[in-house]
């Protein structure tokens, strides 16, 4: 790709120094080195969508999605932890001095960990 004629093999070729020198970059950064590039109006043309957005805005709010999902699946994850660690307090009270001090505190994190988990499930 880097030996096509013209702007197309410019920028392929500038992008792949950019890739070697700086190793991988967000649209942003790149954008920002093409200013003045006798290539940039093409670069801008192939990062813009029909609707005339950059089409980093819906890759963006994918990504986000996605990250919403894996926090809320995490903290399902961190929620059963605590419970079995409640569990575990619970069943040591009469041995352990600390259980129960312990027990309050893994309550009071699932308290917060339920609170924050509300909104995305609509209460549990």
């Amino acid at each position: 790709l880097c030996g096509l004629p013209g702007e197309h093999g410019q920028l392929f070729a500038w992008l792949d120094s950019q890739l070697h020198e700086h190793g991988v970059q967000s649209w942003a950064a790149l954008r920002e080195g093409l200013r003045g590039q006798p290539f940039e109006a093409l670069a801008e043309r192939v990062m813009t969508g029909p609707d005339g957005a950059p089409i980093e805005d819906a890759e963006g709010e994918e990504a986000a999605d996605a990250a919403r999902e894996l926090r809320n699946v995490l903290d399902f994850m961190l929620d059963d932890l605590l419970k079995a660690q409640q569990s575990e307090a619970i069943a040591s009270v009469g041995t352990d001095p600390q259980a129960l001090e312990r027990y309050r505190t893994l309550e009071a994190r699932r308290l917060e960990l339920r609170h924050r988990l509300k909104p995305a499930t609509g209460g549990m």
